[in-house]
């Protein structure tokens, strides 16, 4: 804890992140090992600090749990072992929220169907997305769901869409 009238050294870490998922690790690492020297408690990473890459290929194959991130490990063990305040960009949950919604509500009205983040929650960058509807014409079903992910990707050209799966139930009388 701080006392009173003691100052707080804070860095604030520019990087140009590139698509090298080690390399913009080092890069960060060495910049907090840097900013710790010179008194820093608190230090700002950029955003998308460790990686930036117009390959979706490179994207998805660097795509982690928050939990099982390289870059998010390095650095929580340095802020542990230097006692560090560390910030890893400046996305919150509400903001991830509010893009959800409009984006749900947009689909919502142009396809008449239920939708929810179902898991997730608390990831900044990942939602898993459940969506329901109901139709008398299976033989559209496929064609439905392409419509749906054709909508997502041109609302939000910058989301990845990594998996899909689909299920139906059939009802006779």
């Amino acid at each position: 804890m701080l006392k009173k009238n003691k100052k707080l050294k804070v860095a604030c870490i520019q990087m140009n992140s590139q698509d090298s998922l080690q390399k913009n690790i080092l890069f960060a690492k060495k910049k907090i090992y840097y900013a710790s020297k010179k008194g820093a408690k608190l230090i700002l990473l950029p955003e998308n600090c460790f990686l930036i890459s117009e390959n979706t290929k490179k994207l998805i194959e660097n795509t982690y749990s928050e939990i099982m991130h390289p870059g998010i490990n390095e650095i929580k063990k340095i802020a542990k072992n230097k006692k560090l305040f560390i910030i890893i960009g400046s996305v919150n949950i509400k903001e991830k929220r509010n893009i959800l919604k409009s984006m749900f509500t947009r689909l919502r009205q142009k396809f008449n169907i239920s939708i929810s983040e179902i898991s997730q929650h608390k990831s900044l960058s990942m939602a898993t997305i459940g969506i329901a509807y109901i139709t008398n014409d299976s033989k559209n079903d496929e064609i439905v769901i392409h419509k749906i992910i054709k909508t997502i990707e041109t609302l939000r050209p910058d989301l990845i869409i990594l998996n899909i799966i689909t299920d139906s139930i059939k009802i006779e009388n």
